[in-house]
């Protein structure tokens, strides 16, 4: 690749790309901030990783595999196979590093940068100090399912990376040697991510107390699948119990509630865990009778992607692997945990690719919890994508309230603002986040259920109360259950139930602009003593507002929404339905 850098009379004077140009968002201060970051703690498993991305319609022959373009880039970066073996030093062969740069710099000093890659290069290439670091890195190869409309991607995992500064130089040059390669347009160091109902089925079924109009006429979620990934689930808590069909990696049609769970990381929960919390609001259900806890949609069943080990961080799978749990059965995903890089990234890129490519499906991710004194700019990736939906918290009601709260109209003062960095609202919806009382891991013991119910952001027995955009991402997730089969089971249009209406497989498009219009605004942020901040619909604080299902769709008799469907149907501009 070439760019014409300037020109002399009548000639253009054209330069190559420099491989540092396709480096993305920040890309060396990052590298140098979070590698090694295993080290901090013997319980944190962050594994740094490179995004490598190729360019539009680029493909990649179909017997070539990730080791095999491992073993291209690695090779590349040993000194006797380098294609230019009259250069004097292994830098020589890079342009930015190259005597060629130095003499289109017109003698001045190569810049700052420009030195740290030489330097880079001749001290940790020429002696081979990486050559078992690289040994240790896991390449993943994900095909673009369409070249005209999808990028191949290359992932990057650098397995025993430590807290040292030739961790960070191996990877570094590493990366180097990937942007090199004319076919590759990006390059991009993955950010670490971490994890970011009783009440809250009447508040978003009819805000009246203890009205679940839905629930009356048997609109729980049955027939559906959501997929979970987070830490884990207590899968003998009261919530999820199956003795007759133990969850495992294969999904199982007669599950009671855990239809599958994948172990990427362990096939456990800690303490009081995020993940069995998470997995109970959006469909935990007691077995024997109504639970104190039951979820938003306690009649749908989980798909579980177990991300997290026993203290409570994360470790992601390839982004397509992770968002294939669960189908094609499950056609909603939900994702409580999150980055605080507010850049549109190449995870980000992803989500909205597999949305793309599976248009009956639906992702919704946190928001993020850095939000306080008003903050713009903390929804993180892979939130800030635009087919997915990313949700902040607002307060809840009655006495799962905290004291001083101001109720529901008001969100969360930690709830993550936009815009992003290019300028788009974030997030796109607020849900319940605070006090939200779900199930409770106790992996000591069997059968963990209901007793006395705890107070806000608290734990008893088998439930646990806690707040978070990581809790009102499974209400929304849950919600959007409801939505789905509401359409399937022919409660459109007339809000009864007539299978001649039954939608086949809606897609999550509609599912999502359904959530979206149905959404109501709310009056402000509630900063405690801080006072009040004002707010605006579409704004960065609310954007469309908080989910109500009693304005999303029509149920005879129970609400009265005026609601007219186009799914899956193209319109061109200008035109009008």
């Amino acid at each position: 690749a070439s760019v014409a850098a300037g020109e002399t009379g009548e000639e253009f004077i054209v330069q190559p790309l420099v491989q540092t140009l396709k480096f993305l968002n920040n890309f060396v201060d990052n590298a140098n901030q979070e590698v090694g970051k295993s080290n901090a703690n013997e319980q944190e498993i962050y594994v740094p990783t490179l995004d490598v991305i190729l360019c539009p319609n680029v493909a990649i022959e179909e017997n070539v595999t990730a080791d095999d373009l491992a073993f291209e880039v690695i090779d590349s970066l040993v000194q006797k196979t380098i294609a230019s073996k009259l250069a004097a030093a292994i830098s020589d062969t890079y342009y930015l590093t190259s005597e060629a740069y130095g003499n289109s710099t017109d003698g001045s000093e190569p810049s700052e940068r420009a030195q740290l890659w030489n330097t880079l290069l001749n001290d940790y290439q020429k002696a081979g100090v990486c050559d078992e670091a690289y040994e240790m890195t896991t390449w993943t190869l994900t095909r673009a399912a369409d070249l005209e409309t999808g990028l191949t991607s290359v992932q990057i995992e650098f397995n025993n990376t430590g807290n040292t500064e030739q961790d960070q130089a191996c990877m570094l040059t590493l990366a180097l040697a990937a942007a090199s390669y004319p076919d590759v347009c990006s390059v991009e160091m993955r950010e670490p991510v971490g994890t970011s109902n009783h009440y809250a089925t009447w508040l978003t079924q009819s805000e009246l107390t203890n009205e679940r109009p839905f629930f009356d006429v048997g609109l729980n979620g049955e027939g559906q699948t959501v997929t979970i990934s987070d830490t884990g689930i207590d899968q003998n808590n009261c919530y999820f119990l199956d003795n007759e069909n133990p969850a495992s990696a294969t999904y199982n049609t007669n599950s009671r509630k855990i239809a599958q769970y994948v172990p990427f990381v362990d096939t456990s929960d800690y303490q009081y865990g995020h993940g069995t919390h998470v997995a109970g609001t959006v469909a935990g259900k007691r077995d024997d009778a109504t639970g104190a806890a039951d979820g938003i949609a306690p009649g749908a069943k989980l798909a579980f992607a177990d991300i997290g080990n026993s203290a409570g961080s994360l470790r992601l799978p390839n982004d397509y692997e992770l968002l294939s749990v669960g189908r094609p059965y499950s056609k909603i995903h939900s994702a409580s945990w999150g980055s605080e890089f507010p850049f549109y990234t190449t995870q980000s890129r992803n989500f909205d690719q597999f949305m793309y490519e599976n248009d009956d499906f639906l992702i919704l991710v946190a928001a993020g919890n850095s939000g306080a004194g008003d903050a713009p700019q903390t929804v993180g990736s892979p939130a800030t994508g635009k087919n997915i939906i990313a949700v902040g918290a607002h307060h809840n009601t009655d006495d799962s309230r905290p004291r001083g709260a101001l109720g529901p109209s008001y969100i969360a003062d930690f709830s993550s603002r936009g815009p992003t960095s290019d300028g788009r609202t974030k997030p796109d919806i607020i849900s319940v986040g605070k006090a939200v009382l779900s199930a409770g891991a106790v992996p000591s013991e069997f059968g963990e259920c209901d007793g006395k119910i705890p107070g806000p952001n608290s734990s008893s027995g088998g439930l646990l109360s806690l707040q978070g955009t990581s809790m009102a991402t499974p209400v929304a997730a849950g919600t959007a259950a409801i939505i789905r089969q509401y359409f399937e089971e022919g409660y459109y249009p007339t809000g009864e139930r007539n299978p001649s209406n039954a939608m086949d497989n809606p897609s999550g498009a509609l599912i999502k602009a359904v959530l979206i219009n149905g959404a109501q605004y709310l009056s402000g942020v509630d900063n405690g003593a801080s006072g009040i901040t004002p707010i605006s619909p579409y704004d960065n604080n609310q954007n469309f507002g908080r989910v109500s299902l009693q304005y999303s769709v029509n149920l005879a008799g129970k609400t009265n929404v005026d609601l007219q469907v186009f799914d899956r149907e193209s319109i061109l501009d200008g035109d009008s339905k």
